[in-house]
């Protein structure tokens, strides 16, 4: 009963004094020597949530629904791990399951203003994007070369290009009237 404090104090003054504490009665009662560490540094992290049990099985019933338009919504004070404890929980539930495929969007030349969607094996989007980037770095650079060259010239000019179609108009040079 040493914590026990009386609704009035024992010198009589207003209950409101009743849990106001001494200083001496601010120190811990723990003894630093008997935790087995000298500083938090040496602990590893939990890797469990103490005191959020039902939380816990929320959240994991929440992310193993698969139907569309079901969502998980977390809440809580700030600094209180939620972030982490999603995090770890979706990785751990991710590590479970097959890789899922990628998805690249890439311009449509018949309507620019709807890209065309392409499904790729996971993993393969990545690398797709670096070769088209590389792609595109080369003809930055080989591009306006090859067009100033003598011989582009003389090829879409001269007979190269009545050549390459057969006698047929070319398409594209007719609108300027070129071919």
């Amino acid at each position: 009963m040493d914590n026990y404090r009386s609704p009035v104090s024992l010198d009589g003054s207003p209950a409101a004094d009743r849990w106001k504490l001494r200083p001496d009665e601010l120190e811990p009662a723990i003894d630093p020597a008997k935790l087995g560490f000298r500083t938090t540094d040496e602990l590893e992290p939990l890797d469990q949530v103490i005191g959020q049990e039902r939380a816990l099985r929320a959240l994991e019933f929440g992310v193993g629904v698969r139907h569309r338009g079901y969502n998980v919504y977390v809440s809580g004070m700030t600094g209180t791990g939620r972030k982490q404890l999603v995090q770890r929980l979706l990785e751990a539930q991710a590590s479970k399951e097959a890789a899922p495929d990628d998805w690249v969007y890439v311009h449509n030349f018949d309507e620019a203003n709807s890209p065309v969607a392409l499904r790729l094996a996971s993993g393969h989007g990545v690398p797709l994007r670096d070769a088209l980037e590389q792609i595109i770095d080369r003809l930055r650079q080989d591009l306006p070369a090859a067009l100033k060259a003598k011989d582009f010239d003389a090829e879409r000019f001269g007979s190269g290009v009545h050549g390459l179609t057969r006698g047929r108009r070319c398409r594209c040079w007719s609108r300027r009237g070129s071919c």
